[in-house]
């Protein structure tokens, strides 16, 4: 294992702990705390976007009410790229060599659907159609498959992420 794999497979969690941090603040002690930290920030901002989201369709709702909830998204969405980016510079930290393939998304962008997908899912685990339930769990178990093979591949050096 070269030096820049050891370096992040230390420190980069796996997505059963992203998953936790999703519901819980991490540990500070723990080696990825940044990493876990911004993933349940990422997770509240989603679970407050998918609210002013579903509050902007609400029948009768007045248009200064609709701009105050798209003005909380658009508040929310800078959150958002604030949180992939510290995602982003805590993996770049750990990763000194950049390989010959270059994966579509950053760490943090993954980080980022996964609490969007997971904030959907718990949305939908309140109604009564346990089709809805069960796609969502399904997509955000896949996706935090996706994650721990991205982490696997960055860390043995087959594979990069983009440097925005």
């Amino acid at each position: 294992m070269n030096s820049h794999a050891y370096t992040l497979a230390r420190q980069c969690p796996d997505a059963d702990l992203v998953l936790r941090a999703f519901r819980h603040a991490p540990e500070p002690s723990l080696p990825a705390a940044v990493l876990l930290d911004a993933a349940h920030g990422l997770a509240t901002v989603h679970e407050r976007r998918h609210g002013f989201s579903n509050a902007r369709r609400e029948p009768g709702i007045s248009d200064h009410h609709i701009v105050a909830c798209l003005s909380k998204i658009d508040e929310i969405d800078c959150a958002r790229a604030e949180l992939v980016l510290e995602i982003d510079q805590f993996v770049a930290r750990a990763v000194s060599e950049h390989p010959a393939f270059l994966h579509t998304e950053s760490v943090g962008a993954v980080v980022d659907r996964m609490a969007l997908l997971w904030a959907a899912m718990n949305s939908v685990a309140v109604l009564p159609d346990s089709e809805s339930a069960h796609r969502s769990a399904c997509a955000v178990a896949e996706l935090a498959q996706a994650y721990d093979d991205l982490i696997g591949e960055i860390a043995s050096g087959r594979r990069g992420v983009p440097q925005w």
